[in-house]
């Protein structure tokens, strides 16, 4: 309890560095909101289209479609908060060799490597966008708003955000064996696009591999499928191991990775 009171106040203190940080460069803080804004219009455009289209799915109506929709924006605003920039700065790490001071740091090394740079600007509109588009197709649909209903809404938005946090930290991680693999990043960052949708709109093959193998649907289609009740007791606990171990395997290769960087250094 004492070491997460310790991290969590070190979050603390990586946002008030970021805030300090903005004030003094307000034009670089507003420019990438509106950019940002910019890139969340054109991914609206899938919204405009399900609605225009009347298109239902599995027979989610289009109201319900727009739920898996926000439900990504939501998770795809934490993620760019807490990590995109620090995967970035990893892979540069390995390359500059700035990560030798970081070894030195008396906290755990994965936690100052993945979160140490907080970012506000980038997931501002797609947070609010996620959930204010949730909200109308919560209230639209009916949906209950029991307790235990939000409550495992909101759970599985956490498991979504370390399953995506465990997958997206791999391809960074390989830069330690390989010069270059910002390639590989891309494409993997490419497939939580797939979860804008509801995967039932994907072949059975696809669905399968993004459910057990590669488990991307997790992130944001399991919060609104079980506030739906569209998730078996099977699935639900799935939804609830598959973070647990991939978080598990992205630890085990980020031991290997800086244990390999320490020989290379020595």
């Amino acid at each position: 309890m004492k070491e997460f009171t310790k991290h969590l106040r070190l979050m603390g203190l990586f946002t008030k560095r970021y805030i300090m940080s903005q004030m003094e460069y307000r034009t670089s803080f507003f420019t990438i909101l509106i950019v940002e804004s910019l890139i969340l219009f054109s991914k609206l455009l899938y919204t405009v289209v399900v609605y225009n289209t009347d298109m239902i799915v599995d027979g989610l109506k289009p109201e319900a479609i727009t739920m898996f929709t926000g439900t990504f924006f939501i998770i795809s605003a934490v993620y760019g908060a807490l990590f995109m920039f620090n995967f970035t700065n990893l892979q540069n790490s390995v390359y500059d060799g700035s990560l030798d001071i970081a070894i030195t740091k008396p906290i755990s090394l994965q936690f100052y490597l993945t979160v140490s740079t907080i970012d506000l600007a980038v997931p501002i509109p797609n947070f609010i966008a996620g959930v204010i588009m949730v909200s109308n197709a919560w209230k639209t649909l009916q949906l209950s708003t029991e307790p235990f209903i939000i409550a495992g809404y909101v759970f599985y938005i956490i498991l979504g955000v370390v399953m995506l946090y465990s997958i997206l930290l791999l391809p960074p991680l390989l830069s330690f064996w390989f010069v270059k693999s910002e390639g590989i990043s891309q494409i993997v960052s490419g497939l939580s696009n797939f979860n804008m949708m509801p995967m039932a709109i994907y072949p059975k093959a696809l669905k399968f591999f993004g459910t057990f193998i590669i488990p991307i649907f997790i992130v944001s289609n399991f919060p609104p499928l079980f506030v739906m009740g569209r998730l078996n007791i099977g699935t639900q606990i799935w939804g609830i191991v598959a973070p647990i171990l991939f978080f598990g395997g992205a630890r085990i290769v980020f031991k290997k990775a800086i244990r390999k960087y320490s020989s290379i250094a020595n």
